[in-house]
């Protein structure tokens, strides 16, 4: 008679995590506010990509002198708004503060250049 190995299940009353986590470790509390950002990425993408579309063909931003700089800097500032976007919902503690200061700052640096690029 052949020996069959023992199955061992585990109980469903267990409350201990397969993969114990490190009880230091600080709890990711932000991951809902993702979309929220996104949201506002979004936006601003909608915005920038009209404005784009009205260069004209075959001319770079660096010809068109003012208006362009000041839309080049509209496109960074989105790009700071995407990077912390993505990275903020997964950051923790002080880093997480960090990351939501430069978010909000991207984004009422882009407002004020959204409103001088409108006046030029």
């Amino acid at each position: 008679m052949a020996h069959e190995p023992a199955v061992v299940t585990p109980e469903a009353s267990s409350t201990t995590p397969a993969i114990p986590k490190n009880p230091t470790y600080p709890k990711r509390n932000h991951t809902t506010e993702a979309a929220k950002w996104m949201g506002v990425l979004a936006d601003w993408d909608i915005k920038i990509e009209a404005l784009l579309k009205a260069v004209p063909a075959g001319k770079d931003l660096g010809e068109m002198g003012e208006k362009g700089r000041v839309l080049a800097q509209m496109v960074g500032s989105r790009d700071q708004i995407r990077d912390s976007a993505k990275r903020l919902p997964r950051e923790v503690t002080h880093m997480y503060h960090e990351d939501l200061e430069r978010l909000e700052h991207a984004v009422a640096a882009l407002g004020r250049l959204f409103m001088k690029y409108k006046s030029l």
